[in-house]
């Protein structure tokens, strides 16, 4: 992935985070490249204090699909970071 990838999946997974509905798949797609995925945010819950999401996210390379799950736990300044 090249720069313009990251920065077009990194902003869709924020939108996910942020205001995705659970279970609803948040897509990016970089013309240029061809490359595309999609998030999809699982339901919000509280974890210390934190308000946190798992989300599964689905990139397309040369049409071959490579998938990640992770969690995420939003910050007090409203910023979102990975945790595990």
């Amino acid at each position: 992935m090249d720069d313009e990838d990251r920065r077009r999946a990194y902003e869709a997974q924020m939108a996910a985070l942020e205001t995705g509905r659970s279970g609803a798949p948040v897509s990016w797609r970089n013309p240029d490249s061809g490359r595309y995925g999609t998030i999809v945010p699982g339901p919000a819950y509280d974890q210390g204090g934190h308000n946190c999401r798992q989300f599964t996210h689905t990139i397309y390379i040369d049409g071959t699909p490579q998938t990640a799950r992770g969690t995420a736990c939003r910050n007090p300044d409203g910023s979102w970071t990975p945790v595990g």
